[in-house]
Parts: structure tokens; C-alpha cells; sequence
């Protein structure tokens, strides 16, 4: 950790690396959770830029892969430059492996 964006262009103002997973639940006959399983780690990195020339909305193209763009914003201000915050969800490992994160149990 140190200050700066590692590996990043020139006008990249931010970034920010969010880790969520999916959660199974399992529940009793009342339906009061008992026990739940994390699975499914879904990194998803956001992206702070200065806009260079055009605006093209990466999140309107037909994608697939293992990196996908799920946002794309565009903010113009009459004081600032115009900047774009781009939300990419990553599969990690080319999506080979499906990781448990944790299981817990939960009482009442």
C-alpha cells in the first residue's frame, strides 16, 4: 500500500476494488435462517478517469468474458473536467474455480 494507483494511465483519478459473493441460505420449517455458505467471489473494480476526447458507453456493448463492464457513467461539471466512473465485474480465475469463502451457523 502507498500513495498512487499502481499500473495506471495518466488520467486515472481512482480506484476502487469492491469483493462480494453470493450467500446460500438454508432455513427451517418457519423459515428462520439456520445456516448459510458464501460462494461465487465476484471482484468488481471501479474506475475514476478524466474523459480524453469522446465518451463511448462501454456498458451498453454486447459483452462476455471474464471482464465486463456493468456501469459507465459520465459526470460534467461547469468547474471541473468531465469524468467517467467505469464498473467492471471480474471472474477470477478465468472463472475455473468457484471459491467457498466461508460457512457459518446462525442461531436464534
Amino acid at each position: 500500500m502507498g500513495f498512487g494507483i499502481p499500473d495506471a494511465p495518466a488520467n486515472m483519478t481512482g480506484r476502487t476494488t469492491n469483493n462480494s459473493v453470493q450467500v446460500a441460505r438454508a432455513t427451517d420449517n418457519m423459515g428462520n435462517n439456520r445456516e448459510q455458505t458464501t460462494y461465487g467471489l465476484v471482484p468488481q473494480v471501479q474506475e475514476d478517469t478524466i474523459v480524453v476526447g469522446t465518451f463511448a458507453n462501454a456498458a451498453t456493448d454486447g459483452q462476455t468474458g471474464e471482464d465486463v463492464v456493468t456501469a459507465h457513467n459520465l459526470t460534467e461539471s461547469n468547474t471541473a473536467y468531465a469524468t467517467v466512473q467505469k464498473t467492471r465485474d471480474i471472474i477470477p480465475g478465468g472463472g475455473l474455480v468457484d471459491t467457498v469463502i466461508t460457512s457459518t451457523t446462525t442461531t436464534e
